[in-house]
């Protein structure tokens, strides 16, 4: 019963969102409300999310977002952008995506994503760039470069994999060479892709009207830096440094912009109004909704049982490379509704099991199920930075069918062809 009854929320979930006729913050925390009244979910799996770090990390982001986006540094950066783009808005993207794939090297999306964001939005108010092509490009890019480097970010996923391979029976030998030599070409090639196809394909202006909006006078000269502002950016610069260097498992990575926001808050850097403004709500309701339906699907087992029939229609002699093509698209398909880490830790365990059964090396797969299951371009199911793209950028469902999909297809056949070629053929 409890399986009927989650994919049929699910249904209503996926209407709610196309139908953009309802906040989606409300949708998202009346399917969890469903689900709990019926007994699918527990108080703690419903609402628990509220304390869940990658929704405090947002808020928190948000917070810090607008602290410096009141500063004279989003002027500066603002006409130094607009002076070296010449008023083209591809040009722009093209900063972005520079950005983004040195920040994806050190930091988690969500955190990305929601640096760059104010920037995204003021070249939208100032009539440079609409929002909806460069949000879309940095949150997307910002999946495809994830830990390409062998640094913080790649040292931490490299092991996610091997541990997931492990779990499954098998022996982890994935390396941080590897990653790199499988996930840049794919990455260069996502990159070129959004910025010119997918900017042509993408809309000019969000398709529904937004709650919340930057408002930006245009400015010929840059007022003069108060004490606030100084105190501001050095906060913004700590928490920045610390997200990049404290060792993983220290600390959760959301407590560190939670302290930055204590300071501005404590210093008066912002008033009790900003930082209640600076709050996306409906953003926030909706991470808590999402991740909660998430564990009803887990729980439920309507992943388990969409794993298993994709595990049994593989068949026992299958060519390698037919193999790391639909674990890597069915991981991405999957991790558009789900959880980027819950998608890798259904599907690597499962395909451990089947590789080993058909003597294929599980590592590569594993390798294509965890790029398939981070890169996501389509829903705002699948992770918060999706979801901050939709709700900031002001997209409908059916904006992003083309240029999601499209990218789906060429940065998933790239990735799957240098999997192939890193472990098959090298």
């Amino acid at each position: 019963m409890a399986l009927y009854l989650t994919l049929g929320v699910f249904a209503l979930l996926v209407i709610g969102f196309i139908s953009q006729k309802f906040p989606l913050g409300a949708v998202a925390l009346t399917c969890v409300t469903i689900l709990y009244l019926t007994g699918v979910l527990t108080f703690e799996e419903a609402y628990g999310n509220f304390a869940n770090d990658n929704v405090i990390l947002v808020g928190a982001m948000f917070i810090l977002s607008a602290a410096i986006a009141k500063t004279p540094i989003v002027e500066k950066i603002n006409l130094a952008i607009v002076k070296h783009a010449g008023g083209s808005g591809r040009r722009v993207v093209f900063f972005f995506l520079l950005a983004t794939a040195i920040l994806m090297q050190f930091i988690v999306p969500t955190a990305c994503i929601t640096m760059l964001l104010p920037f995204c939005l003021i070249m939208d108010a100032n009539g440079t760039c609409p929002r909806t092509k460069s949000l879309y490009a940095v949150t997307t890019a910002a999946f495809m470069w994830q830990g390409v480097a062998p640094l913080a970010m790649g040292v931490g996923l490299t092991a996610q994999v091997n541990s997931f391979v492990e779990a499954g029976g098998g022996v982890g030998t994935a390396t941080l060479t590897d990653r790199l030599i499988i996930g840049l070409l794919p990455a260069i090639i996502g990159s070129l892709v959004l910025l010119f196809i997918s900017y042509k394909l993408l809309p000019d202006a969000p398709s529904q009207e937004l709650s919340t909006d930057v408002e930006v006078k245009e400015t010929k000269e840059v007022r003069a830096t108060t004490l606030q502002d100084k105190i501001i950016y050095v906060v913004f610069v700590l928490t920045m440094i610390c997200m990049f260097v404290l060792p993983m498992g220290m600390y959760e990575i959301a407590v560190i912009p939670v302290v930055g926001c204590l300071v501005i808050a404590l210093t008066g850097c912002m008033s009790k109004k900003e930082i209640a403004s600076s709050l996306n709500v409906d953003i926030l309701f909706m991470l808590v909704g999402l991740l909660g339906l998430s564990t009803a699907l887990e729980n439920s087992g309507a992943a388990q049982l969409i794993a298993d029939f994709i595990v049994s229609i593989i068949g026992a002699d299958t060519h390698p490379f037919i193999v790391l093509a639909i674990f890597y698209f069915v991981a991405n398909i999957v991790s558009q509704a789900f959880s980027n880490t819950g998608t890798m830790a259904l599907l690597i365990p499962l395909m451990t099991t089947t590789c080993m059964t058909m003597g294929i090396d599980p590592v590569p797969v594993a390798m294509a199920v965890a790029y398939g299951a981070n890169a996501d371009s389509l829903l705002p199911m699948g992770s918060p930075g999706m979801a901050i793209c939709f709700g900031s950028g002001g997209f409908k469902f059916t904006d992003l069918l083309l240029p999601g999909i499209t990218l789906m297809l060429i940065y998933g056949f790239s990735t799957v062809a240098m999997t192939y070629l890193t472990y098959f053929i090298l």
